[in-house]
């Protein structure tokens, strides 16, 4: 298979299929794709790998040379025009759960893709608030949703903004982030808000960003890679000296508090 990468265009112009010339794809650059090689000698489908940036069009040729089950061929060779979408860009909480322990490290990890910035807002929830998160919630304690009530009415919010290396965008960064270095209170209920910020986004020096929601901001639909992204993550978190401990000896389960400062108490499990 011939693969040639197209040389890069001006802003604002593309290649199309039917305006591709033969002098066109003699200036590109050719490029060798590695084959994936199927657990069948004969497939349906065959899968090729290969590096290209993003936003840039290769033409691909499959010469009439490759023979088929029962020895069928192409009768031509066969051309087509593939451009590759951009970095999709991701931003997730690594791992799972609620609970931080304040005695702890008190971090919180998170996996970056192809952002500049990571727009990081904290709020503690007030204690007189704190029902609304029982009585309102509809998701999981880790991701409430609380319908129409926003955190932002309900918590009292510090924003601060990370930079990301995104040297190779296609490839995940991971930040540590310590709670406890934050300048918050020892102890509380927060809401913790993640965004992948890039310097080219409008969003970025929009006077409206800093308003906090509860679902995913999604900006203007951007072809393949839209569809991969995830710009905005956000978790409940608990930063406090309890812990819970959960036994199920002969399938009786018991559960109980214990206080990290202290030796936890063992209680009997009756048979």
């Amino acid at each position: 298979m011939i693969t040639v990468l197209l040389p890069e265009l001006p802003e604002g112009q593309s290649y199309t299929r039917t305006k591709l010339t033969e002098a066109m794809v003699n200036k590109g650059e050719r490029i060798q794709p590695e084959l994936i090689l199927s657990e069948q000698p004969y497939a349906k489908a065959q899968s090729f790998r290969f590096d290209i940036p993003e936003g840039r069009c290769v033409y691909l040729q499959l010469e009439n040379k490759f023979t088929a089950l029962g020895g069928y061929q192409l009768k031509d060779a066969v051309g087509d025009l593939q451009c590759a979408p951009n970095y999709p860009t991701y931003i997730s909480f690594v791992g799972k759960g609620a609970l931080l322990s304040q005695y702890g490290d008190g971090k919180l990890t998170l996996a970056v893709r192809n952002a500049d910035n990571v727009r990081l807002d904290i709020g503690r929830v007030q204690g007189e608030q704190l029902r609304h998160i029982a009585n309102l919630n509809s998701g999981s304690f880790q991701k409430p949703d609380l319908g129409r009530l926003k955190f932002d009415d309900i918590a009292n919010f510090k924003t601060e903004t990370l930079v990301v290396n995104n040297s190779e965008p296609r490839k995940s960064d991971y930040l540590s982030v310590d709670l406890s270095q934050k300048g918050l209170p020892r102890q509380g209920i927060f809401w913790v808000k993640a965004s992948a910020v890039n310097s080219g986004d409008d969003s970025s020096n929009d006077d409206n960003s800093n308003k906090l929601k509860d679902s995913d901001e999604t900006s203007e639909y951007d072809y393949y890679s839209e569809q991969e992204s995830k710009k905005v993550d956000y978790r409940l978190v608990v930063l406090t000296d309890l812990g819970i401990i959960v036994k199920r000896p002969l399938m009786v389960l018991n559960l109980c508090l214990y206080n990290l400062l202290q030796v936890a108490i063992r209680y009997p499990v009756q048979p």
